[in-house]
Parts: structure tokens; C-alpha cells; sequence
């Protein structure tokens, strides 16, 4: 694709170009632009302009007026590289000139707005790539891109100098949508009044080639006059053509040039400005509207500077608004003030879904997001971005600075914390390495961290992290989660950490991230030595959550032998009201239901050969008495009595107020309540006390 296929016109060997141009621009398009690499700069991207004199030579025959034309055009890439602004071209390089052209190196450009217009002169049919052909202009990003050119403007006008000439043509636009402002061969510096490249034409004359794009010259540099606020009137003129697709001066292209005479483009741009009242008002956006009848009035003192163009409320919503945000921010010296600037970004950003618009956004981000002091500020910024823009770009341009700022041996407690509040996203933008080197070791920094607040955003955000990083770390759960869930549940003081614990504890089953073999190993342990840590009722009910999740997922013996009895044993918490109380009875009961769901006898016996021998002395003797059946009529008689008694117990407020105790329901099942250190002491010799057979 390389080739040093200009290598007779002057361009130097370091500079690869491709085979062919893929923009053109400039006065009349004399500019040819070329795709290259700098093989002394690593093969970075460039772009290489090449004016072809013979060319020009063949556009304007006569010498008289050729020479200077050329001269200025010499003259102007040198006063383009002298100006150093964000967006005004940045010429790397110029070329010494030699007989046949004019070269310089500028930053890659993708094309000129002329080009994005559909213009394509300097090209032949098969130097126009698909891309361009099939290029459109946005909203957003043509508000951003005349926002770019306005900042230009005013900072050539705060230096006294006048552009001249501006119109599509002398726009590029960069492969990450900014544009940049070129052409500076009709720029003046000096006077506020000067005579304009038109002063001393005869009105009555075609204008000639060399001279400014008459589309966007002003009513009076087309007369002779120059001043900055005809630069004002032309950026009107290409903020009109940006948002409604056609000229402000109606009359075809570039060719009209050589069939209209100067006085007649005087008259046609007057009249313009009447005809076009109406379709300001009604077609233009809310907000450009007002900016552009401002700036297309025929008298230049009637216009507005840009300046006040820029401090037009249109320039502070939506993505310029960012854009302005940014650019306010990196030129602040106090970090005050670029916090408070920086505050409620996100929710700003949220309203620029648009891939382009993100890509042009991006870089003045990262250059923000570099510094320690505001990464915490912008983390969720730069996670939102990266979650829109393509894979390639995401690792390119991004992952490099948010693995730089991730490391949690070195990481600020804020950012800790934002990272914690991101880190699903975070998460999402990597692959497995990714994820096992830096998602899981912040994980478990945060889970460990003495800031509480810090530990519990941590375990509120478990469930839904844990969802996402287990698809590319499959054993965080088991090896990084449980066992530091596991000490904040049995040996942290902090309730509130406790309590989010067992909740995050309860997510983690819910979401069947907990699998079955680990219930006995590794659950079951937390969760007594969390009631052991803490008996309040907050604990109790988190505790009887997480059973009855487990229950829904746990085998027969899991659930028989292990989740029912500890479930049954809480009923003795002393800290349990009336209705928490109740709630465990009520679970206890969905778990019989679910063993006897789970119960699978063999087909070859029946109900009655199946048999359950008890070890458990107390309970032989009260089976022994369950077969006699007096006795047994007699038991159920008593139990629908405590049962009908515990019932209007709960309906008679008066007698819960008047009663020292109530009644267990389940007392046939359920020891009566009593202190004790640890309600799941006898679930052991319990299990143990029966065999199924």
C-alpha cells in the first residue's frame, strides 16, 4: 500500500504515502491530501497536503496574477504552523518547496467539509472511497464541530488576525470528528478595516480564480472591505448550510463562479438575507437560530462578535455543553473549581448516545482522567464511554489508562470506592485476565477494607459483580468471596456490615452462585457463626432469608437433616416479636412441605414396609405413644387446642399485653423457648439420632 510515488515532487522518504489521495480542500481544492506513516515517529499517522503548481498553472493562466497567488499560499502554511490552537490544523512539518509543489505534514485528517458536503473536486471517480461517499453529518457532531470552529475564530480575532476566507473547504475533520480550521491565504493581520482580496476587482467582472469562496464572503468584502466581523457573517452563512443542507445564496456549485459578476454575488447576498428570514426562524434548531440572524445582517456593525456568539446559552446544553465543560476544565488551575466543575458529568454525557459523539468527547476525558486527583471524578464517565464505543478503540485508547489507574496497592481510598461502585461495568470491559487481575484483587481489597463504607458498597454490589465476574473467573465465588464473607459475618464488629453481609450472602443464593456442595462446607458455617456474632432480630431474619433460598435449592438430606433443624431451632430466639416469630414457623413449614416433595420411596415397597428406626430413646417412647391410639386422639386434641388458643392470642391484642408467654403451636416439634448460647448446639446429636432405611 506504501510507495514513495512522490518522491519527484519533494516529499521526503520518511514519509510513506499511500497510492493515491483520499481528501481534498483548501482555496478551490488545491489541496491534495495523502494517508502516510512517520518511519522516524513509529509509523505514526499523518497527513501529507500537496499542492500541485502545474495545476494551478492550468486554473490560472496569467502570471501576473499566479505568482502572488502562489506566494500566498506558501506564506499561509507558514502562518497556520506558527498558530498553535486545538482547533486549528497542527502542521508537523513543512516541506521546502520545490518547482513543482508546495508540501506540508499536518496531524491524520479523514476529510474536508467540503468533501463531507459532497464536493469532490481534486479528486478523480476512483480517489472517492465508499466512506465518503457514504459519510453523513450528525446533529451532534456538527454542533460539536461549530463550536471547534468558533473557539478557532475567536482566537484568531483576540490576536488581531481576520481568516478571509471561511468556508467549507478550509474545514478538515479528524479521524475522531474534531474540526480543524486551514486556509489561511487570505488572512490578515492589522487594521480592524482592511481591503479584502476583492479590493480593486471591477464589480462588473466574473471573478476571478485565487480569489475567496464567494458563497461565504460577506455583502462587504464582496464591495472591498474586510474586518473580523466578516468572518462572523461567513461562519453564519456555514452555521445555515451545517443545519438545512443548501447555501445561504441560492445557485448551484463552484462553477457559478464563472457566471455571476462580483456585483451580481453583491445583490444576490443581499437578497439572501430577506428571503431567508422566514426559513431562519421556522427550520433552523432552537437555540442556532437566534445565533444565526445575529451574524447574517448586511450592516457589519449589526453583527454579532463571536464572542457573544459564544456565550449564546445554545453552546452551554447538551454535547457541546460537554465539550465546554471539558475545555473549561483543563484550563483550570484550581482543583476546586475542577471538581465542582466536574460534578454531575455522567448524567451530561448520558445525553451524547451517540458513538461519534462519544469518540469526540474521549480524548480530552482521558487527558482529565490521567490526573490522580480527578480519575475518582471521572472513572463512571470514562466506564460509560468505553461501554459504547468498539472493541478495538476500548482496548486501543482506553484500557491502558483504566488498568493504570487500578492498581489497589497504590489506589486513593475515593478511588477504591468509585471503582467498588463500578465495578459490574468494569467488569464487562475486559477479558479474563482482565477480570482475575485487577476486578477480583479490588474486590477483595474492598471486602477487606477498615473504611465501612467502602466494605458495604462492596457487599451491595456482590450479587450483581459476582453474576458477571464469574463468567470469566468461574472460582471467585469459592476461593476470593465466601471465605471473606465468612470473617465479616463471624468476627466484624460493625453491625451494618454484618447485616449487608448476610444480605449479600442471601443475593449470592438467590442468583445461584452459591452451588450445592458448598451448603455444608462453607454456607451453613457462616451462618452459625453469624447468629453466634449477633442475635438481634435484623440477623435472625437475614439468616431465615438465606435458609429459605437454600432450601429451594438443597437436596433432601441437605435440606432434611441440616436447613430444616437449623431453621426450627431459631423459633427459640428470645429477640423475635409476635410476627417474626410467625414468619419462621411459616418457613419451617414450606421446608416440610418441600421434604416431603423431595421424598422418593421405592416402587417395590409400599407407604406401610417403609420404616424409620429412631436411636433417640425420647423419641422411641414417643413413637410407642403415637401407636396407641387413644393416646394419639387424645395428643391431636391438645394441639388443635394450643393451636385455637395461640390463634385468638394473636387476634386479642389485650391478651398479648396480659400474658407472660404464648403458646408454641409447634410444640410437639419445637423444644419450648429457653436461653441458650447456641440454638444449633444440639443439631448434631439431632441428625444424628435417625436413619433413614
Amino acid at each position: 500500500m506504501w510507495g514513495n510515488l512522490f518522491a519527484s515532487s519533494g516529499v521526503p522518504s520518511r514519509y510513506k504515502l499511500s497510492k493515491s489521495p483520499h481528501a481534498s480542500g483548501g482555496n478551490d481544492y488545491i489541496w491534495r491530501v495523502y494517508e502516510a506513516a512517520d518511519s522516524k515517529e513509529q509509523n505514526n499517522p499523518v497527513s501529507v497536503f500537496i499542492c500541485d503548481k502545474n495545476e494551478i498553472s492550468k486554473r490560472i493562466s496569467d502570471p501576473t496574477i499566479r505568482k502572488p497567488f502562489l506566494d500566498k499560499i506558501s506564506l499561509s502554511v507558514k502562518t497556520m504552523a506558527s498558530l498553535k490552537h486545538p482547533q486549528i490544523l497542527n502542521v508537523k512539518d513543512i516541506v521546502p518547496e520545490t518547482k513543482n509543489s508546495i508540501i506540508f505534514v499536518t496531524e491524520p485528517v479523514k476529510m474536508s467539509l467540503g468533501n463531507a458536503f459532497k464536493e469532490f473536486m481534486g479528486l478523480v471517480d476512483e480517489e472517492i472511497s465508499t466512506e465518503m461517499r457514504q459519510f453523513r453529518l450528525d446533529h451532534f457532531g456538527t454542533s460539536c464541530g461549530l463550536f471547534h470552529v468558533a473557539c478557532a475564530l475567536q482566537f484568531l480575532h483576540k490576536n488581531g488576525i481576520t481568516h478571509g476566507n471561511l468556508c467549507p473547504e478550509n474545514i478538515f475533520i479528524t479521524q475522531s470528528g474534531h474540526w480543524k480550521l486551514c486556509g489561511f491565504i487570505f488572512a490578515i493581520k492589522g487594521e480592524l478595516c482592511h481591503p479584502s482580496a476583492f479590493a480593486g476587482l471591477d464589480p462588473r467582472q466574473l471573478a476571478p480564480l485565487g480569489t475567496p469562496s464567494l458563497f461565504y464572503a460577506s455583502p462587504e468584502s464582496l464591495m472591498g472591505q474586510m474586518s473580523g466581523s466578516s468572518d462572523c457573517y461567513s461562519f453564519g452563512a456555514l452555521m445555515f448550510e451545517v443545519h438545512l443542507g443548501r447555501k445561504v445564496i441560492d445557485g448551484g456549485g463552484s462553477a457559478v463562479r464563472f457566471h455571476r459578476k462580483l456585483d451580481e454575488w453583491h445583490q444576490a447576498a443581499m437578497c439572501s438575507l430577506q428571503v431567508n428570514s422566514n426559513v431562519i426562524s421556522s427550520r433552523l434548531p432552537n437555540g442556532s437560530n437566534e445565533i444565526v440572524r445575529s451574524l447574517l445582517q448586511s450592516n457589519p456593525q449589526d453583527r454579532s462578535s463571536i464572542a457573544a456568539v459564544l456565550n449564546n446559552e445554545y453552546w452551554f446544553q447538551g454535547p457541546v455543553g460537554v465539550m465546554r465543560v471539558l475545555d473549561g476544565v483543563i484550563e483550570m488551575i484550581n482543583y476546586n473549581e475542577k471538581t465542582a466543575a466536574l460534578e454531575g458529568f455522567k448524567s451530561r454525557l448520558e445525553e451524547c448516545q451517540n458513538v461519534s459523539l462519544l469518540k469526540l468527547i474521549l480524548p480530552q476525558v482521558l487527558i482529565l482522567f490521567r490526573d490522580p486527583r480527578l480519575s475518582p471524578l471521572l472513572l463512571e464517565s470514562v466506564v460509560f464511554i468505553a461501554s459504547e464505543l468498539p472493541k478495538d478503540i476500548l482496548q486501543r485508547e482506553v484500557l491502558p489508562d483504566i488498568i493504570r489507574s487500578l492498581n489497589p496497592k497504590t489506589m486513593s481510598q475515593q478511588m477504591l470506592m468509585q471503582a467498588v461502585l463500578n465495578m459490574e461495568a468494569l467488569v464487562l470491559l475486559g477479558d479474563s485476565d482482565f477480570a482475575s487481575s485487577f476486578i477480583v484483587p479490588i474486590l477483595a481489597v474492598s471486602m477487606e477494607c477498615p473504611v465501612s463504607q467502602i466494605c458495604i458498597g462492596a457487599l451491595k454490589q456482590l450479587p450483581s459483580t459476582g453474576a458477571v465476574l464469574v463468567t470469566k473467573c468461574p472460582s471467585v465465588i469459592e476461593a476470593t468471596v465466601l471465605p471473606r464473607l465468612h470473617r465479616l459475618l463471624t468476627s466484624n464488629q460493625n453491625q451494618s456490615i454484618r447485616i449487608n453481609g448476610l444480605i449479600a450472602l442471601a443475593g449470592l443464593v438467590e442468583k445461584s452462585l452459591v452451588t450445592k456442595n458448598l451448603i455444608a462446607d462453607l454456607v451453613v458455617p457462616m451462618i452459625r457463626g453469624a447468629v453466634k456474632a449477633d442475635r438481634s432480630a435484623a440477623t435472625i431474619m437475614c439468616v431465615l432469608g438465606i435458609l429459605k433460598s437454600l432450601a429451594r435449592m438443597a437436596s433432601f438430606t441437605q435440606l432434611s437433616c441440616c436447613i430444616l433443624p437449623m431453621t426450627v431451632a431459631l423459633c427459640n430466639e428470645q429477640c423475635l416479636n409476635q410476627v417474626q416469630f410467625k414468619m419462621v414457623v411459616d418457613t419451617s413449614m414450606m421446608m416440610m412441605d418441600l421434604i416431603v416433595s423431595l421424598k422418593k420411596f421405592p416402587k417395590k415397597y409400599s407407604s406401610e414396609d417403609t420404616k424409620v428406626t429412631f436411636h433417640n430413646p425420647n423419641v422411641n417412647q414417643h413413637q410407642n405413644m403415637i401407636q396407641n391410639s387413644n393416646m394419639l386422639q387424645n395428643s391431636t386434641m391438645n394441639q388443635h387446642q394450643n393451636i385455637n388458643q395461640h390463634q385468638n392470642t394473636i387476634q386479642n391484642p389485650d391478651t398479648i399485653q396480659n400474658s407472660n408467654t404464648i403458646q408454641n403451636p409447634l410444640q410437639p416439634l419445637v423444644a419450648t423457648k429457653q436461653a441458650s448460647s447456641d440454638p444449633f448446639a444440639s443439631l448434631e446429636n439431632l441428625n444424628s439420632g435417625f436413619t433413614f432405611l
